[in-house]
């Protein structure tokens, strides 16, 4: 019993590194997508206002957040509160 208690401990620290590693490779994945939609962005505001100079930091904030009803303002809000102060 005391192999195969073991062996389970091994395969669960074998997952869980393999998911850490899953995880990073889904972040990147997920930064260079946020990064080509600013592009994206970018030139399409450069084309349309040729002498304005737009903030990627503020770019990067396009569509990240669903659109949701005015009435759902106040839960949106904390929601995102609490998840900082986490």
């Amino acid at each position: 019993m005391a192999q195969n208690t073991e062996s389970l401990r091994k395969e669960i620290f074998r997952l869980r590194r393999e998911m850490d590693h899953l995880k990073r490779k889904l972040d990147v994945l997920e930064l260079e997508l946020i990064q080509k939609s600013v592009e994206e962005i970018k030139a399409e505001l450069k084309e349309e206002y040729p002498d304005i100079n737009f903030d990627d930091d503020l770019l990067s904030l396009v569509g990240s957040v669903p659109p949701n009803p005015p009435e759902m303002d106040k839960q949106v809000i904390r929601e995102a509160v609490e998840k900082v102060l986490r």
